[in-house]
């Protein structure tokens, strides 16, 4: 066996290990008619998004892995006014997982061979979804997520760029049916046959800072950060292990999000992908929450 095939096959034990997804591509630039999803909240430049090099001068390989996240919650006990997280900021950060994962491997990877390397968790400026979409992890959806056959829309993405001479995967079949559901299920209208506007995309509007408009006000509704409308009604979703969370974790009553102090935030979401973001658009978006729910089940105050 090649020292490529080797490391191949580490990287490969590792991930089923660890219940990941994973897959290798070269470290070449993202090509200029790759598609990139606008980040509203990077300032990197086109190139920056494109080449690892950038970050690792004489980067040769990307390894990409992916743990999945899907969550559903129980029935909430009352008819309190609550609001909805996603399913990927409920737990401990995903950047934390992937870092942690990212950096176990690196450390049995050099025990092969020896290497440079940079981890990118989505703070990075480089396009991770076009990444693992040439390393095979999955295949693009018109919902803009990467598809895994097996963890559907519902996974989140760390790179290994490294100096390595890996063996690459092969890109999947593009087999999204372009059934449309995400299209029709999408709150804002933000997902088309054309493409994607981010700026009428509930997940983006729950996490930009500022008062919203009245109309982004009503395309947020009860989502408190994230939003899954367009992963849950996606076909490849369906089947897909899914754990079972306390309702409040989940659905939390909007009176208790709005009660928090600036201590209290940071104890209850200062691991989770939540708590980046800040306390004060978060209580922005539970007082939406609140009236949401109380307008959408009784007809308002």
């Amino acid at each position: 066996m090649t020292n490529g095939m080797h490391l191949r096959q580490i990287i490969t034990e590792f991930a089923a290990k660890n219940d990941l997804v994973c897959g290798v591509c070269t470290a070449q630039p993202l090509p200029p008619d790759a598609r990139l999803t606008a980040i509203p909240f990077s300032e990197a430049t086109e190139r920056e998004r494109r080449d690892p090099a950038i970050l690792l001068p004489g980067a040769r390989s990307v390894i990409v892995l992916g743990a999945g996240y899907a969550k559903a919650a129980d029935a909430p006990a009352d008819d309190a006014p609550r609001g909805v997280f996603s399913a990927m900021a409920v737990g401990e950060d995903y950047h934390t997982v992937l870092a942690r994962h990212l950096g176990a491997l690196r450390e049995v990877l050099l025990l092969a061979a020896e290497f440079e390397s940079v981890s990118h968790v989505d703070t990075g400026p480089l396009c991770e979804r076009g990444f693992a979409l040439r390393a095979g992890v999955g295949f693009r959806g018109r919902n803009q997520y990467v598809l895994s056959p097996r963890f559907g829309p519902c996974f989140n993405l760390g790179l290994l760029i490294t100096t390595l001479e890996i063996p690459p995967d092969v890109p999947m079949a593009q087999p999204c049916e372009g059934c449309g559901r995400c299209i029709e299920a999408c709150p804002g209208g933000a997902l088309s046959a054309d493409g994607f506007d981010y700026t009428r995309c509930a997940s983006y509007i729950s996490q930009k800072k500022g008062e919203l408009a009245p109309w982004e006000a009503e395309i947020l509704g009860e989502a408190l950060y994230g939003c899954d409308v367009c992963a849950r009604v996606c076909p490849h979703g369906q089947g897909v292990a899914c754990e079972v969370v306390p309702a409040d974790a989940m659905r939390p009553q909007a009176d208790d999000i709005l009660a928090l102090t600036n201590a209290s935030f940071r104890a209850r979401f200062g691991q989770t992908a939540i708590g980046w973001r800040g306390l004060g658009v978060l209580k922005r978006n539970a007082r939406n929450a609140k009236y949401m729910y109380k307008r959408n089940t009784k007809g308002g105050e």
